[in-house]
């Protein structure tokens, strides 16, 4: 039997409407006058009738006027007792595209005498799951013959929905059509289920949503549409979700969020945008929510810039090819890993608690030096960095990340005031010796991470034995590298040199007591002076000599043991010690020949 399917709707619509006045009592009992249950009957269906043909007249002239009637195929299901246990019902087959489930709409009447009847309640559920079935059309008058306030229709291959199919649906509060085969929200296809305020819409295949999709749903408080096919919205599309919070868009390919989309969503806190096709995001398209918990923006690969005045707790924006950051607004959480910002700039840097700015292409990162609560700050894997804000006042600041950034040495002024820092993570950098005077501002660390830097074995040795065991500080090893020219000290890697500063410092000191023009002058002043106390003169000026040349030697075997072990790798130094070694020879002929020429007078 092949019937207008809307028409089907409206009549059992005018049928209910007729009887609910009557049967807002579970039992209500009606004395009859005498008629037989078949006159009884027969007078209901010329009601019903009469009254279905004005309810349609109604509908038909009112909003629907433009709307498509479908011809389908009525399957008529009389009841779900059959299939259904305490809410779940099972194996349900109508996946003919041509064919819609029409449930039962006339409440049951049930006769208790000759004289009267009763009204019987339609059953209610507070949840309603449809498991292992298929619906190519959403079933008519489904809220006709139950009371659902939670309908769960995942994956049962649904492909179409129609406003009627949700007539008599004003106690659903919670819809889930999710995994089905959606294409399109037609304009008003919930205006009957004015108290939904969960609508899952995802993992359909919706391309398109009209400006009146979610008409009349004041009460929504979320909307999911994630992994679906839509590529645009109209400004106006969620116009009429003034109570809307969460908004779910991810995995869609949409490609700009206009200034004015979000305009009358003022409650709105949370809005996933992630792993679209986004190119721009309008500057104002989050001024009007006040204080939103999350806005995520990542994996959008086309987009390179991000402006916007915003007030957000989490801002997540990671794998996209941003090279400007400009937030105008308060932002506490952000997250901009693995992009290519070159330019950061926060109006309200003082509101950042947590900053991830991983894998960029920063320089510099001044318009930081005033965010005094930032508590989490990974700016690793930024390899033209090199330096970071001289006057940075981050004492809030617990975690600090500056791996593979360049560093030559540790910024000891952010440790000074960061009283709070217990993890610093300075590995893979150019480090090579820390200044034993800056060694209490590491004290407080719970973890120091020093691999992958290029460090001298002497200072290593001092910043194992003077800082990291004493305070029992935690750090990472370096991998063991068997063709390593150096040496491990603690599992990190270093190698023995002086550095250039040093190199220069101990040449000087060592060079200066063996000038000639020195020693002479020197030893002459001395002899002048023994001519009042020759004998104790005589004496300190031997022992000094014994003292200068007894550390000299001791120094002299200490370096040539080490060039001993490492001549190939360090000629340079090599060079050096042994223009020490041929000066010290010098002198020790020069000072045989002076002792031969000095005459002492007791």
């Amino acid at each position: 039997m092949f019937r207008l399917c809307l028409l089907g709707a409206v009549l059992s619509f005018a049928v209910l409407g007729s009887l609910a006045t009557e049967s807002q009592q579970s039992s209500t009992e009606v004395q009859l006058d005498g008629s037989s249950e078949q006159q009884l009957q027969e007078e209901e269906d010329e009601d019903e009738s009469q009254s279905a043909e004005a309810s349609l007249s109604e509908f038909i002239s009112g909003d629907y006027a433009d709307y498509p009637v479908r011809v389908l195929k009525e399957v008529d299901v009389d009841t779900l007792n059959e299939n259904c246990v305490n809410g779940e019902c099972k194996g349900l087959m109508f996946d003919d595209p041509s064919e819609v489930v029409f449930f039962e709409a006339k409440p049951a009447i049930r006769f208790t005498s000759g004289s009267t009847y009763k009204f019987k309640k339609p059953q209610e559920y507070d949840v309603l799951k449809f498991i292992d079935s298929k619906f190519a059309n959403f079933p008519l008058n489904l809220f006709y013959a139950l009371k659902i306030r939670e309908l769960d229709m995942r994956n049962c291959s649904i492909q179409s929905l129609t406003w009627d199919n949700f007539l008599m649906a004003d106690q659903l509060s919670i819809l889930l059509l999710s995994d089905n085969d959606l294409q399109e929200v037609a304009p008003m296809t919930f205006n009957s289920a004015e108290n939904l305020a969960f609508l899952f819409l995802d993992g359909n295949d919706i391309e398109t949503l009209h400006r009146e999709s979610f008409k009349e749903l004041n009460k929504l408080y979320m909307l999911d549409l994630h992994d679906n096919r839509i590529s645009s919205l109209h400004d106006d599309v969620f116009t009429y979700l003034p109570a809307l919070q969460q908004l779910n868009l991810a995995g869609n390919q949409l490609q700009v969020i206009a200034d004015v989309l979000f305009a009358n969503n003022p409650r709105l806190v949370s809005v996933s945008l992630e792993r679209n096709a986004l190119e721009k995001i309008g500057d104002y398209a989050f001024q009007n929510q006040e204080d939103m918990e999350y806005i995520g923006l990542s994996h959008n690969t086309p987009l390179q810039i991000l402006v916007g005045n915003m007030r957000v707790d989490n801002l997540w924006a990671r794998n996209c090819s941003i090279s400007r950051v400009n937030i105008y607004g308060k932002v506490k959480n952000a997250d901009f890993q693995l992009n290519r910002i070159s330019e950061l700039y926060f109006s309200r840097p003082e509101s950042l608690e947590t900053l991830r700015i991983s894998d960029n292409s920063l320089m510099q990162i001044a318009s930081l030096s005033q965010a005094t609560n930032l508590q989490y700050f990974d700016v690793s894997n930024n390899p033209q960095l090199q330096t970071l804000p001289e006057f940075w006042q981050a004492d809030s600041l617990e975690v600090l990340d500056l791996s593979n950034t360049s560093l030559t040495s540790i910024p000891i002024a952010i440790l000074s005031a960061s009283e709070k820092l217990k993890s610093l993570n300075v590995s893979n950098n150019h480090l090579s010796r820390i200044d034993p005077g800056d060694f209490k501002y590491f004290e407080k660390l719970d973890h120091l991470y020093l691999h992958r830097n290029n460090w001298n074995c002497y200072s290593l040795q001092i910043i194992m034995d003077m800082l990291i065991r004493p305070w029992k500080i935690s750090y990472t090893m370096d991998i063991y590298d068997e063709n390593f020219p150096g040496e491990y000290i603690g599992g990190i890697k270093c190698m023995y040199r002086l550095d250039d500063n040093d190199d220069d410092d101990m040449e000087n000191s060592l060079l200066e007591p063996l000038s000639m023009a020195g020693l002479t002058s020197r030893l002459t002043q001395s002899i002048a002076e023994g001519e009042k106390d020759v004998g104790e003169s005589s004496q300190v000026y031997e022992d000094g000599i014994s003292e200068q040349v007894s550390d000299i030697e001791i120094l002299r075997t200490e370096l040539k043991a080490i060039v001993g072990i490492y001549e190939q790798k360090f000629s340079h130094f090599y060079n050096k010690i042994e223009e020490l070694d041929r000066r010290l020879k010098t002198f020790e002929q020069f000072n045989k020949t002076l002792w031969q020429h000095v005459t002492i007078t007791i």
